[in-house]
């Protein structure tokens, strides 16, 4: 993709953003993007404390287990300016792989537990149960997390990485699920496609649930496609299981989560 000069700078109006996905050595820098650009989100302050440097610090630790299950399960999206400066990331999970597996849950936790007090845990405890409750029971990608550096807000970094995720969304015929603690995200998404399905109050803080419908298993979606895309190619694969079990068994159609062991932080619940 074409860079820009190293001569520009946010408010830019002729900036171009480079959207690629991110390596595995990429990941400490994502997370740091992350951590930075989502530290002041309503539900992060209640999570993990009023203290600005300290909430970043328990946020990036959480992060760092998260991003790296997203990428092993999906694919990480950077926004890239200049010469390759990272400005944005977004998260893109494939449909069953947002639920980590026991070992994955053990290590988590052991995370929370280590790098958040007591009083943390327990908000983090009651965060992750009200999100697991209102994952869709329908296959679906998981998209998420997602942000911006604050120095490049409103360049239309955000619109760029979303519309990457929507176009690889529109090429598998994928429905999308994401959540949000900010009511300016809700109306950003939804020009995007997505539909608010519920609201719930999480810490004492709005959330809101949001899909974006696709179409699961058409025939037109070609082979080759699926084969040269990993996420493609597990986007696929689910939607043709699935549509063989509920096309045996409609009442199969029951959350993945209370099926499996794959249940994500399922010793929070």
């Amino acid at each position: 993709m074409a860079r820009q000069p190293a001569s520009s700078r946010p408010g830019d109006a002729s900036l171009s953003i480079a959207i690629r996905a991110l390596g595995a050595d990429e990941l400490g820098a994502a997370v740091a993007l992350l951590a930075e650009g989502m530290r002041d989100n309503p539900l992060h302050v209640k999570a993990f404390g009023p203290d600005p440097q300290r909430r970043q610090q328990r946020l990036r630790r959480f992060l760092g287990q998260l991003v790296a299950h997203v990428h092993s399960n999906g694919i990480l999206l950077g926004a890239c300016v200049h010469d390759d400066e990272l400005v944005g990331v977004l998260g893109m999970m494939k449909p069953g792989r947002c639920r980590p597996a026991r070992r994955d849950v053990l290590r988590m936790a052991g995370g929370i537990i280590t790098n958040n007090p007591p009083l943390g845990v327990l908000r983090i405890q009651r965060w992750l149960s009200a999100w697991l409750r209102n994952d869709p029971l329908e296959p679906h990608a998981h998209i998420g997390p997602l942000a911006v550096s604050p120095a490049w807000r409103r360049q239309g970094v955000g619109r760029e990485l979303m519309m990457q995720c929507c176009a690889r969304l529109d090429a598998l015929g994928a429905v999308a699920w994401l959540e949000t603690d900010l009511a300016s995200n809700v109306a950003f998404y939804g020009t995007l496609g997505y539909a608010v399905v519920r609201q719930e109050s999480v810490l004492g803080v709005p959330n809101w649930f949001m899909r974006r419908p696709g179409t699961w298993g058409q025939r037109h979606f070609s082979r080759a496609k699926s084969d040269s895309d990993p996420l493609a190619s597990g986007i696929t694969a689910a939607a043709s299981a699935a549509s063989r079990r509920f096309s045996r068994d409609p009442s199969s159609a029951r959350s993945p989560c209370r099926q499996c062991p794959r249940r994500p932080l399922h010793w929070l619940t």
